[in-house]
């Protein structure tokens, strides 16, 4: 019964309102700590920055007993749930020593810690799961722009090579020219530039900019919004799913305590 006790207690704690709000306010710190940190006058409160980073390890330790715990015995479930997973990996590499060449670890473990942010708020983890789900899709659509640089490079080399050496010269050069066409930033030197040369430079500048920039680009955005789109699906039926397990164990102890009423009056 005191397990049981224990047990609920760090579930319910787990699922406050005031529990989770508690601890974005310590990530939040913590974040502004590790920025005021580069500021070397203030390295008079170093002191003072460490000893707030490690009460800031030791809540989020305290964190992940509780949410393990809440969990019994079922812990593989805490385990197995990518988020949970990676704030347990933060934690770790937070142990690591800060000395010799694990500084580097210390120093990445410590700074995310701000990531750990993104799981407190909804929208921030539908967008993070969406990103991730789009790396399939996205692997399609960055194949067909390398196809486009590649292609676009040659025809880059071959007709302003002699013209603009710096920028076409080579098969390398022209990619590094044309990536920059496709981000739009001063696209227009590098056009007026080649016409110089070559009065029919803006068909090759045209349809690159149409092809990569409008049409490729957008192929980004559309699998992001698609799957933004599905991982705010998927996070409404959770909700729903567990509204509806709520409801059920409500009706079920209403159920047990008219039991109990109808037994007690039984009994008399």
């Amino acid at each position: 019964m005191k397990n049981n006790y224990f047990i609920n207690s760090c579930k319910n704690i787990s699922e406050s309102n005031y529990f989770n709000w508690g601890i974005i306010v310590i990530i939040v710190i913590n974040a502004l700590i590790l920025g005021l940190e580069t500021y070397s006058s203030l390295s008079a409160f170093r002191f003072l920055f460490s000893f707030i980073n490690s009460f800031a390890l030791f809540v989020f330790v305290i964190e992940a007993i509780i949410k393990i715990v809440a969990v019994y015995p079922l812990v593989s479930k805490y385990f197995f749930n990518p988020w949970d997973f990676f704030d347990f990996s933060i934690i770790i590499l937070s142990f690591v020593p800060s000395v010799g060449p694990f500084v580097t670890i210390f120093r990445v473990a410590r700074l995310l810690r701000i990531i750990r942010i993104v799981r407190k708020f909804n929208n921030l983890e539908i967008m993070i799961d969406a990103l991730f789900e789009s790396f399939k899709s996205i692997g399609s659509v960055f194949i067909l722009l390398l196809l486009l640089l590649y292609t676009y490079g040659i025809m880059g080399f071959n007709l302003f090579g002699k013209i603009d050496p710096d920028r076409w010269g080579t098969l390398g050069s022209s990619i590094i020219t044309l990536f920059t066409v496709a981000t739009l930033t001063n696209w227009d030197t590098r056009l007026f530039s080649a016409m110089g040369g070559n009065p029919y430079a803006w068909v090759f500048f045209f349809s690159f900019v149409i092809l990569a920039a409008l049409v490729v680009i957008n192929l980004f955005v559309g699998v992001m919004l698609y799957n933004v789109t599905e991982s705010s699906k998927k996070n409404s039926s959770k909700g729903e799913l567990s509204f509806s397990e709520k409801e059920i164990i409500a009706e079920l102890k209403e159920i047990k305590k008219s039991i109990n009423q109808l037994e007690n009056k039984n009994k008399k």
